[in-house]
C-alpha cells in the first residue's frame, strides 16, 4: 500500500472558530445551549449548510481546477437533479430508495476514511471501502437491530426482518474488524 497525498484541502476558519465556540459553550453554558438550540441549529443550518455535504460544491471545484461560473451552475443543477430524482425514487419505492441509500452509505464511509491509500488496483481499493463501510454502518445497527428494524420498517414500510443472533453480530464485528 502506498499513500497518496491530498493535492488540496483544508478547513475554513469560519467553521474551526464556531466549532469552538460550540464546544465553549456545550461545556460550559450546555443549560443555555439547550434552550436556544432550535434557533441555533436553524441558524447554523442556513449561515453554513448542512455539515454534511455542506462543501460539496467546494470540493468539486476543486477537483475541476477552477471556479469558473458555468461550472458552478452545472454542479448546481446537477445536483439538484440528482436530488429530486432520489425523491422521486423514495416517492415511488422507499425500499428501493432506502437500499440506494445504505449502499451510497456504506461506500462512502469506507471511501472517506481511506481515500488516500493506494493498492494500485481500482477492485482492491473499492474493496476495501465497502468492507470498511459495511463494517461502520452495519456494525451500530446489528448491536442495535430491534431498535433499527423498527425504524426501517417506519421510513420503508419493508416486512419486518428477524433480529439477527448476538453470535452472528460478533461474528460479523469480528470479520470486518470492528
Amino acid at each position: 500500500m502506498h499513500s497518496k497525498s491530498p493535492s488540496r484541502g483544508g478547513v475554513n476558519l469560519l467553521v474551526m472558530a464556531i466549532t469552538a465556540v460550540f464546544i465553549l459553550l456545550g461545556s460550559f453554558a450546555s443549560g443555555m445551549l439547550s434552550s436556544w438550540e432550535p434557533f441555533l441549529v436553524l441558524g447554523m443550518m442556513l449561515l453554513l449548510g448542512l455539515p454534511h455535504g455542506a462543501t460539496d460544491h467546494g470540493l468539486f471545484l476543486a477537483l475541476q481546477d477552477g471556479q469558473r461560473r458555468g461550472k458552478k451552475i452545472s454542479f448546481y443543477l446537477a445536483y439538484l437533479a440528482i436530488i429530486a430524482a432520489y425523491g422521486l425514487i423514495w416517492w415511488l419505492s422507499p425500499v428501493v430508495a432506502f437500499f440506494i441509500f445504505m449502499l451510497l452509505s456504506v461506500y462512502h464511509f469506507g471511501q472517506s476514511n481511506w481515500v488516500n491509500l493506494y493498492y494500485g488496483h481500482v477492485i482492491l481499493e473499492r474493496g476495501h471501502y465497502l468492507l470498511w463501510g459495511i463494517g461502520i454502518l452495519l456494525t451500530p445497527i446489528l448491536l442495535h437491530a430491534e431498535e433499527a428494524i423498527t425504524i426501517v420498517q417506519a421510513m420503508t414500510g419493508a416486512v419486518v426482518i428477524t433480529p439477527p443472533s448476538t453470535t452472528d453480530v460478533y461474528y460479523f464485528i469480528g470479520v470486518t474488524g470492528f
